[in-house]
């Protein structure tokens, strides 16, 4: 049985410099755990010492150790005469803890930007390198773009081309604007691969169709925008989708302990 997760919000620049140095100990030594392509130099420029407006990282431990993080980084920028608040992030769990819900602090990072920036244009950017991180989005966003079963709107792509060159995303191929090069590569084996790529859910297959080369570092640009209404119903899909795997592993374990039983009455054991 897997230890208990505990969390702990930090607002990286505020942190003394030893103990800013231990984070990224920390978060680095997972963080190489679960993707590769990346430097320690290039990965504190993402993740802890990002040019955002705000950033606050979750730390996720177990058994004393970090098991994960999630960091989310709200830009505020001025693009064309408006005001866009893009909200942005990076995230990583070891294989063991990776069906742990813990978007607690997303959520409350975009109620953040939906009280404090109620007129401004409002969206969260990512740039996906593995079809778990699309799928984890798309079952609770109740608009994502690009989406499995419409197209992208003309407007809408070119909102999401416009702050891809606003955040450096560069497309790999000019005839795929949507698949850029970030060099994160989830570590994972070939029969792991293999399973995402015989999956047949339109979410996956929409996912590997765009990006069929994230094994090499690739990620697929990926739009939501945000709403107060948006953000209800989402919270609303994560924790009835949560609800339902609990009870899904309650039900499997109460099974298996029934089994177990009948097998030791008939051994006697």
């Amino acid at each position: 049985m897997l230890d208990r997760i505990r969390s702990e919000v930090i607002d990286p620049h505020r942190l003394p410099s030893s103990r800013k140095q231990a984070l990224i100990d920390d978060l680095y030594a997972t963080h190489a755990a679960i993707f590769t392509g990346v430097s320690r130099e290039r990965f504190v420029a993402y993740v802890i010492d990002s040019l955002a407006d705000r950033t606050r990282i979750a730390v996720y431990r177990a058994g004393g150790q970090v098991v994960g993080y999630l960091a989310v980084h709200t830009f505020v920028r001025e693009i064309e005469g408006q005001q866009w608040v893009v909200v942005r992030g990076e995230t990583g769990k070891l294989p063991a803890y990776r069906r742990a819900a813990l978007g607690g602090l997303m959520i409350s990072e975009v109620l953040r930007v939906c009280v404090r920036y109620p007129g401004a244009n409002k969206v969260f950017l990512g740039c996906f390198v593995h079809p778990s991180a699309y799928l984890a989005l798309a079952h609770v966003a109740p608009e994502i773009y690009p989406h499995w079963d419409q197209p992208t709107p003309t407007q809408t792509r070119s909102v999401m081309d416009r702050l891809a060159v606003e955040f450096g995303l560069e497309p790999v191929d000019g005839a795929r604007p949507g698949v850029c090069g970030v060099g994160w590569i989830t570590r994972e084996s070939e029969a792991e691969r293999a399973a995402w790529t015989a999956r047949c859910d339109p979410m996956a297959r929409l996912f590997l169709r765009e990006n069929p080369d994230y094994n090499q570092g690739t990620g697929l640009l990926t739009l939501v925008p945000i709403s107060f209404a948006g953000l209800v119903t989402g919270t609303l899909r994560h924790v009835g989708r949560e609800c339902r795997r609990r009870l899904a592993r309650m039900r499997a374990s109460s099974l298996s302990r029934r089994v177990d039983a009948q097998i030791r009455g008939c051994t006697g054991a």
